[in-house]
């Protein structure tokens, strides 16, 4: 199950069968493991009985993931999260093969790992452990904005850390999605304001300044059971939304972005977390011709060019030409 996707990088649920043998690898290399205190495993079944144990995924919903390349096809690693026995507490950690360090692909997939853990599970706070000798681990917990709160002294037979807390409203890194609130509907009323995003849209409201028709109809989409409907929340703050729901016997999916957050990459990283927690297939794109940001970010989430119709676009007046475009398998 794919949980997260970047350009570079897939996180999903580990296979048992699929990943034992390079879990295995990861775990035997000692520089990989030099700062974890973790032995490694015996051999190739020790590993895969370990994987078929792993019951994080039942228990919390979340879990430490196959942190899989792209360009080739399998798991180099893992990322992800960790919910701690001590209390109320969720870990971050990563592990990557060593011929790809020192390529961003441990912040890249931290990043997901984060937008996941902040957006779909609403967790308020994640902390992240390193060995003080452990600096390339130390340097990415600080790009992702963690800060040091405490030393966690050795016990026996243990290892001493440093521990760090990165909270929900100071992640600044990817967006992340959670479910609409009442609270949010002025600012999306706002976004929906812009006539310059408008011009853009191919789902715009008839009367862009009725707050009272705009908060009928969400409230009418929001009840619609079988629409699917989530806020795009960067650094605690809402800006924008994206949605799935059933249209001319298809489903559709559109997403809104306030136009000062155009143009960062936040667009793509939403609609892929999006894609990645709605796994109904197919779904329809409907895009005003002209709008090649919103056609670029499609494309680089899998979509392909189906055909043109006519729509009607309220901040242009009338009709419009719209492109057609398809998403039949997994984000790209």
């Amino acid at each position: 199950m794919t949980v997260a996707v970047s350009d570079r990088i897939v996180l999903r649920r580990f296979d048992a069968d699929r990943d034992a043998a390079p879990f295995h690898a990861l775990n035997a290399d000692p520089e990989v493991v030099r700062y974890t205190g973790d032995p490694p495993f015996a051999d190739v079944a020790a590993a895969r009985d370990f994987l078929l144990a792993y019951d994080h995924y039942d228990r919390h919903g979340f879990g430490r993931w196959a942190l899989e390349l792209r360009e080739e096809g399998r798991m180099v690693g893992f990322c992800g999260l960790k919910r701690l026995p001590e209390g109320d507490v969720v870990d971050l950690g990563f592990r990557l093969e060593r011929r790809l360090w020192g390529r961003g692909l441990a912040t890249e997939a931290a990043h997901l790992a984060l937008a996941v853990g902040f957006g779909r599970w609403g967790l308020a706070r994640i902390i992240g452990r390193a060995m003080p000798g452990n600096t390339a681990s130390l340097a990415v917990l600080a790009k992702l904005g963690f800060r040091f709160t405490h030393e966690v002294p050795a016990a026996p037979g243990h290892h001493g850390w440093r521990e760090h807390e990165l909270a929900a409203a100071d992640y600044h890194g990817l967006p992340s999605l959670r479910p609409i609130r009442d609270d949010d509907l002025p600012v999306l009323f706002a976004h929906q304001r812009d006539p310059v995003a408008v011009r853009m849209a191919a789902f715009t409201a008839e009367n862009p300044d009725d707050e009272a028709a705009f908060r009928k109809k969400m409230a009418r989409i929001l009840a619609d059971t079988s629409s699917t409907n989530r806020a795009i929340v960067v650094g605690g703050e809402v800006v924008g939304n994206v949605m799935a729901f059933e249209m001319f016997g298809e489903r559709n999916v559109c997403y809104w972005l306030g136009r000062e957050h155009w143009g960062r990459g936040h667009a793509g990283a939403a609609l892929r977390a999006f894609l990645c927690e709605h796994d109904r297939r197919p779904l329809v794109a409907r895009v005003v011709h002209d709008n090649a940001g919103s056609l670029k970010v499609l494309a680089r989430c899998g979509f392909v060019v189906t055909g043109e119709d006519e729509g009607f676009a309220h901040g242009r007046g009338g009709k419009v030409r719209e492109i057609l475009l398809r998403l039949d398998g997994p984000p790209a």
